[in-house]
């Protein structure tokens, strides 16, 4: 217990430097990313969540955007009836409680000028309150491509000498990460999150058989970057590839009967509608939810002619449709654009 007290003081401190636009030192940033690791090492490699919960996409080293996202979150959380539904069956236990999660489908970090302070800030949050801040790992949550897309540079230019030091407690912190989470209604209704999509499967026996053994993965003993070689044996060979299909595979329309093929990412599949319906059935989901591709918002598709459906969310580069989805109960709900201070109506997804 004290030592969760000590994180979540620890938490709290760093939340309240960066609100004030201050630059954590190098052994500050390192403690921060070792203790948020402690806390990761102990989830599982699919998160479990129950509703209600605020899910953000990628966020790219734009802190005004995760700020102005995590704003938009707490106004929904002071004003709980905007997330009320109005249909009769409901009673009272079923209103939004006080209490909204956060889901980060990763890419908090390259591309934009501040990943340090996306990455810092969020792991504070997880310090504070881990049992209602998740973050689970995406294809950008990788030393590797952190070296070409400007993560790794930025900390070279911040910390200098102690740059070492940094890299080393990122690539134990990103192998930590959770790779994938579900969310639960309190009727039972599933939705898969993940940064990128679902993995390859041949049969209806492939998807349980890659499900069973990516709920028991081992995250820690597989710190492997995305661009490297991995170990050859077949068992570990495959998670490899389930997981990389999760971080970086994207679904794609008019496959016709194909399930999957290759990507022209270089890593992970695309995959098709069928592809979705044949998931969603065989493991039970209502939906997925990811991110990794640039959308004005929100966005769906595989949903024409059947219930399942992949939901696509983007916090857009510095753009002006920073969107999230928040789940309730029994519906789906998605946040508009709003100026903070600012009332945020949402619209119901059927």
């Amino acid at each position: 217990m004290w030592q969760m007290d000590r994180m979540a003081a620890e938490g709290k401190a760093i939340l309240a430097k960066l609100e004030l636009r201050q630059l954590l030192t190098g052994d500050e940033f390192c403690e921060l990313v070792n203790s948020a690791y402690t806390i990761f090492c102990s989830e599982p490699p699919v998160l479990h969540i129950p509703s209600p919960v605020c899910v953000i996409g990628d966020i790219h080293g734009s802190f005004g955007d995760l700020l102005h996202a995590l704003d938009r979150k707490d106004h929904i959380t002071e004003n709980s009836t905007s997330l009320e539904d109005t249909s009769p069956e409901e009673n009272e236990s079923e209103k939004t409680p006080d209490v909204i999660s956060t889901l980060f489908l990763g890419d908090l970090v390259d591309r934009g000028a501040n990943s340090i302070e996306c990455l810092a800030y969020v792991l504070a949050l997880k310090l504070v309150s881990p049992k209602t801040t998740f973050l689970i790992r995406g294809n950008h949550e990788d030393m590797g491509i952190n070296e070409s897309y400007g993560f790794c540079s930025e900390i070279k230019a911040t910390y200098g000498d102690s740059d070492r030091f940094v890299f080393s407690a990122l690539s134990k912190l990103w192998s930590g990460l959770p790779v994938a989470a579900v969310i639960e209604d309190r009727v039972g209704n599933r939705h898969f999150c993940a940064h990128g999509g679902i993995f390859e499967f041949t049969s209806a026996t492939d998807l349980q058989d890659n499900w069973k053994q990516l709920l028991e993965f081992k995250k820690r003993e597989n710190s492997w970057t995305t661009m490297e070689s991995f170990t050859t044996r077949a068992g570990k060979k495959k998670m490899r590839h389930v997981v990389i299909d999760i971080l970086w595979s994207d679904p794609k329309q008019h496959m016709h009967k194909k399930l999957f093929q290759e990507s022209e990412r270089g890593l992970g599949k695309y995959w098709s509608e069928a592809a979705t319906v044949a998931w969603c059935n065989g493991l039970n989901f209502a939906g997925i939810i990811r991110a990794h591709e640039t959308v004005d918002g929100i966005s769906s598709c595989h949903n024409k002619k059947s219930e399942d459906c992949v939901f696509l969310l983007r916090l857009l580069f510095n753009g002006q449709l920073r969107r999230f989805l928040v789940f309730k109960q029994r519906r789906l709900f998605f946040g508009r654009n709003l100026e903070p201070g600012h009332r945020r109506p949402c619209t119901t997804i059927q």
